[in-house]
């Protein structure tokens, strides 16, 4: 069993008509528009989008299925984990001059508990 492309209801995998609207099934829903179209189609006849080509989730640009990756976003999501990186040793470092400190300040309220 398979769904209709139009419809969605479950068909026979040998169907050529959905029984339930009638819809040719030599048709695909268009990934980006969701309109059917010829199931070999290279262009979608409704949003012009070519079906060689997904959307790149990051960036929205149109990536060539085999490349598998937009390399707009991969540039940024680089530059983004390198920054957050960056941030992330800052804020250790801010943490460990912060323990420091108040072990310093601890050791030193001890010391001067002792002495008086």
């Amino acid at each position: 069993m398979k769904d209709c492309p139009a419809c969605d209801e479950k068909i026979k995998d040998d169907a050529l008509k959905c029984k339930f609207c009638g819809a040719d099934l030599n048709l695909q829903k268009c990934p980006w528009c969701a309109e059917l179209i010829e199931k070999n189609a290279k262009k979608c006849r409704h949003c012009k989008t070519f079906l060689t080509k997904i959307h790149c989730d990051g960036c929205g640009d149109a990536v060539e299925i085999s490349e598998m990756r937009c390399g707009n976003c991969v540039e940024k999501m680089m530059e983004i984990e390198v920054a957050k990186q960056t941030e992330a040793i800052k804020k250790s470092m801010d943490l460990k001059n912060w323990l420091i400190l108040a072990i310093l300040v601890a050791l030193g309220a001890f010391a001067l508990s002792q002495i008086f």
